[in-house]
């Protein structure tokens, strides 16, 4: 799995659970560079992000442009079993397996880890019947199976094992619900292909992505400084309440901020290292900066849950000067020494 891996592995923090875990599929099939992370989005681009659940939209496009530069820079393509049984249904039993669950142990028996998307409602196993009463989405890794059990193993043993009628169950929700990303559902990757022609523009495409990279993080600091604007001037200092509308806005802005940890930001470390791997310049630095201000993202969201629930308009100017200082302030001088990172390897790489 390479750096995926590891309990320290920068960037995964602050990537959604459907990009690290193909991060983590390309690893297992022999793929130890970064230049999947070409064009990927690193930052909010979009002020809809501030009233709806935008990001979910970001992690799509994505999961859409890490499977483009699989197939181009490493002739790898994600085998499902949906389009596998639609491609070769005459030979499905034999190259596929009968159904979705011969599909599975084939292909980990030839040594492919295989990607699900999971739902908490179906899962008997390992969430309490509370939490199943929710349709919450993740994605996992199967690395093997247990009869004697009925279940996938996930990349750890234990969190996220699926049992094999809840994997059943969860494939078919995905499918009615979203018909489209049946292909997504359940796959394996390819193996590599040689594909090392794509590299000769690589270093320039990637310079390109990065310039647009800080143009990105200068239009997100200027989605928060719109967010800071409304806190102050929409928001009445004399209420002791807030109106359903002003309670919707700040619960909005609460879950972008703790999204801020699991959304779209580490695809910046993973760019940075595929700089890193070309022109040998040193990233860690400022990277180490760049998380730290990220991780305070959750503290500044916890101040705002505690507005919406109990209203208070110093608490929400003290909120307001808390997202200013970090993804305006503290966000330029970060973007104006990444620029500068940018500018040195140009010249010593």
């Amino acid at each position: 799995m390479g750096d995926t891996a590891a309990s320290d592995f920068k960037g995964i923090e602050f990537l959604n659970c459907f990009e690290y875990t193909l991060w983590q599929l390309m690893r297992q099939n022999g793929i130890s560079d970064y230049r999947a992370a070409l064009n990927t989005t690193a930052f909010i681009t979009d002020p809809r992000a501030l009233t709806t659940q935008f990001y979910g939209r970001v992690a799509k496009n994505n999961f859409i442009v890490l499977k483009t530069n699989l197939k181009r820079f490493y002739g790898v393509t994600p085998v499902s079993y949906e389009n596998c049984i639609k491609n070769d249904y005459n030979t499905a039993v034999n190259h596929c397996g009968s159904d979705i669950h011969q599909f599975i142990r084939k292909a980990i028996q030839n040594g492919y880890f295989v990607y699900t998307l999971y739902n908490h409602f179906y899962d008997t196993i390992n969430d309490t019947e509370k939490s199943r009463r929710k349709n919450l989405y993740h994605s996992t890794i199967l690395t093997g199976f247990d009869d004697s059990r009925k279940q996938y193993i996930a990349l750890i043993d234990g969190r996220y094992n699926i049992g094999y009628c809840d994997l059943e169950h969860m494939y078919g929700h995905f499918e009615r619900r979203a018909p489209w990303i049946s292909p997504w559902i359940v796959f394996h990757l390819s193996p590599i292909q040689d594909k090392s022609e794509e590299s000769n523009t690589f270093r320039e495409e990637l310079y390109l992505d990065l310039e647009k990279t800080v143009l990105d993080w200068k239009k997100e600091s200027e989605i928060f400084g719109i967010a800071v604007q409304k806190m102050l001037t929409d928001y009445d200092k004399s209420a002791g309440t807030l109106s359903y509308e002003r309670a919707h806005q700040l619960y909005r802005l609460m879950i972008l901020l703790y999204w801020m940890r699991l959304g779209c930001h580490g695809n910046l470390y993973l760019k940075l290292k595929a700089l890193s791997d070309i022109t040998g310049c040193y990233i860690d630095n400022f990277y180490n900066k760049f998380a730290k201000n990220r991780r305070k993202s959750e503290n500044v969201a916890n101040i705002i849950g505690r507005v919406y629930v109990s209203y208070s308009y110093e608490r929400l100017v003290s909120a307001a000067g808390k997202i200013k200082e970090m993804f305006v302030d503290e966000a330029k001088l970060l973007r104006n020494e990444l620029k500068q990172l940018i500018e040195d390897s140009k010249r010593g790489g």
